[in-house]
């Protein structure tokens, strides 16, 4: 018996040690196989298309080593501008979009490490990373060349070694921790309110950081400033003075103006955004924050904040900071007036941030969970079964979020981009103005190389309209005598010009001409049909689900304000209402959401046909889209006044215009709203 007893023991050893290796081998093939999967995913659904907003600006900047608008973005144009120049089989728009991808996945991986290090549970960890990877904010942004999946990145990673540092107190994770916070300072101004959280991990160890090593304290200014030498390309690129190269900086003041974002003024809590306002884009953040991880997912993370609570109230506190921080302090303070639903798109880009730090929570709430149906059952395989249902939520998001994701065959962007840049002569001289507009162009011209012959001239600053450079550009170029050499001038956006010039509506764009030679009216008209009949224009009820995704549904609006000014010009210069008329309907069918429409349609009813209701209704259509906009106020009233409506609604309207506007309504009637004129668009 004594003999057998040792050949026994190493058999049961031999076996431990195989069952520990298929173990360690089964931990790391699942992890692998789904970030593979994701990234396949991501890959699949990136968009080839430049899309809407600050998208064609910068991939644009970065494919010609140019500088984006403020702040420059200096980490992610040097990454795109290596980028878009290496041959991979994709468009340039998704080249640079490869950042987006990158960062998720490195994101998603980070979030995994710390779901692992807290829970010890493969399951709990995937399953939080899930629910992260496959919430509509965070796997939106991974499909587009934007800034916001490689700040969420920054913020995951900087928090992960503040924790790293705070439980261990290395100096390898304060290295990198003070690394990774000044490279973030070369990105996002954002990334500013997940410091407060670090400092209060960090400074645990203050005596540790500042009093025990004078090495330390070298390696970590080192590190720091290793972090910050992306700011070098920003006066490097622009000191080649390239098509993209906004505030044209050339010393340290132009830097600072710059990445300190100058041109965008300051934004205090007193501005001029209502309280109410503020209060309702709170409103919709919470709501949206539901919405990206299910009811459900919101109770488990509170569950997380109450473990937290009672085992480390300092890593609660911390995390708390930096949601709020990052999410419902910032909006409350940043709060500007949505006057478009495609504006809600522009403030929602900042809510992912702050939904990134909360999924900190969510392996903390499933670890409690998991730790009290252990305490429960005799055996694991009941807790593990129940962990498992908890998978239904990332499968759901998947099947709710995969189409509005998928912007692989979405051409929307492009397609306006062309249709502006294709039916213009040749030599022709361009005006550019918003965002959309301007930077898609940019895309097309600079990046593509679509009508080289058009001479560009481009928007330098944050208010086009009032810029200098831009007034002086316009007044020599368009002086009587060179109308007559240029071969055509065109603009995408309203501009001032001389007296003697005017701007007639062109399909999507403004050609600029001698106020002499207004065509007629049936030339003017025969013109217009042949540009439109070349223009096949989106409509917004025909924005397929993938194209209402945050500000591309701005795209049937602009095609819709075309149809507006155009409208416009025959009421004023031909003074045919009926026909505007006809414009304005069409334009309306276009875009059902345009404010515009429906005031110029109001004003039409009642100075051709009289019809007081009809021209009411229409007027409260358009405050109903844009409540902010005093004119459609100040024209209602005068609707009133003349239909001889009854003195109660009267006051009690001049009461509502005080209250809501703080100004008296009967000081905004000047002579063109008296006379129902339509002010220019």
């Amino acid at each position: 018996m004594l003999k057998k007893a040792p050949v026994k023991y190493v058999k049961n050893k031999s076996s431990n040690q195989n069952q520990n290796n298929i173990q360690k081998k089964f931990l790391y093939l699942i992890p692998a196989l789904f970030f593979l999967s994701v990234s396949l995913l991501y890959l699949k659904n990136l968009t080839r298309d430049i899309y809407a907003g600050d998208l064609g600006d910068l991939v644009t900047a970065a494919y010609v080593f140019g500088v984006p608008h403020p702040p420059g973005y200096a980490l992610f144009t040097l990454l795109g501008s290596i980028l878009s120049h290496i041959p991979f089989p994709l468009p340039i728009v998704s080249r640079v979009g490869l950042i987006s991808i990158m960062s998720s996945i490195l994101s998603l991986f980070i979030i995994y490490k710390f779901s692992y290090r807290t829970t010890k549970s493969l399951a709990i960890s995937i399953l939080s990373v899930s629910i992260l990877a496959f919430s509509y904010p965070f796997w939106m942004q991974a499909e587009i060349p934007e800034v916001f999946a490689l700040n969420n990145f920054l913020a995951i990673i900087i928090l992960y070694f503040a924790i790293l540092f705070y439980q261990e107190k290395k100096s390898k994770y304060l290295y990198l921790l003070a690394f990774f916070s000044s490279l973030s300072l070369t990105h996002h101004n954002t990334i500013l309110t997940i410091f407060p959280s670090v400092l209060i991990l960090t400074l645990k160890h203050w005596k540790f950081i500042f009093f025990e090593s004078k090495k330390r304290i070298i390696f970590l200014l080192l590190s720091f400033i290793l972090g910050l030498t992306p700011f070098l390309y920003i006066p490097i690129a622009a000191s080649y003075n390239p098509p993209i190269n906004w505030d044209n900086v050339s010393n340290l003041n132009s830097f600072f103006h710059l990445i300190l974002r100058k041109d965008y003024g300051a934004l205090p809590i007193t501005s001029s955004t209502p309280l109410t306002v503020r209060i309702i884009i709170l409103q919709n953040y919470f709501s949206h924050l539901f919405s990206a991880y299910s009811f459900l997912i919101i109770i488990i993370s509170m569950i997380g904040i109450f473990k937290l609570l009672k085992s480390d109230k300092r890593l609660m506190f911390s995390f708390i900071i930096a949601f709020f921080l990052s999410g419902p302090t910032l909006l409350f303070y940043i709060a500007p007036i949505i006057k478009s639903s495609h504006e809600w798109g522009v403030i929602e880009r900042i809510y992912v941030l702050s939904f990134v730090t909360f999924i900190f929570f969510v392996p903390f709430g499933f670890l409690f969970i998991k730790n009290f149906l252990d305490s429960k059952f005799s055996k694991k395989i009941y807790t593990t079964i129940i962990i498992f249902y908890f998978f239904i939520i990332p499968i759901m998001l998947i099947i709710y979020n995969l189409p509005k994701t998928d912007l692989s065959k979405t051409a929307i962007g492009n397609t306006f981009a062309l249709n502006i840049l294709l039916y213009l002569p040749k030599n022709s001289t361009l005006f550019t103005g918003g965002d959309t507009t301007t930077f898609n162009i940019w895309y097309q011209y600079y990046a593509l190389g679509i009508r080289p012959d058009i001479y560009l001239i481009n928007p330098h600053g944050i208010d086009y309209l009032k810029n200098t450079l831009n007034k002086e550009k316009i007044a020599k170029t368009k002086s009587s005598n060179s109308i007559k050499r240029a071969n055509s001038i065109f603009s995408t956006h309203p501009i001032k010009v001389e007296k003697k010039l005017i701007l007639v509506p062109k399909g999507l764009v403004f050609e600029i001409i001698p106020e002499k030679d207004l065509p007629s009216k049936d030339k003017y008209l025969n013109d217009i049909e042949n540009i439109l009949g070349r223009i096949n224009m989106v409509t917004r009820k025909d924005l397929t689900t993938s194209e209402m995704n945050l500000i591309a549904a701005e795209i049937p609006l602009l095609y819709s304000n075309a149809l507006l000014r155009i409208g416009n010009f025959i009421n004023s210069y031909y003074n045919d209402q009926k026909i505007a008329m006809e414009f304005y309907e069409k334009a309306l069918s276009i875009d059902n959401e345009n404010s515009e429409v429906y005031f110029a349609i109001g004003i039409n009813q009642y100075k051709l046909f009289k019809d007081c209701r009809k021209s009411e209704e229409n007027i409260k259509k358009a405050i109903s889209y844009y409540p902010v906009w005093k004119t459609y106020y100040s024209y209602l009233y005068i609707i009133y006044d003349k239909c001889n409506k009854d003195q109660k609604t009267l006051t009690d309207f001049k009461d509502y215009y005080k209250k809501y506007f703080n100004k008296d309504i009967d000081l905004e009637k000047d002579f063109r709203i008296k006379n129902l004129e339509l002010p220019s668009t």
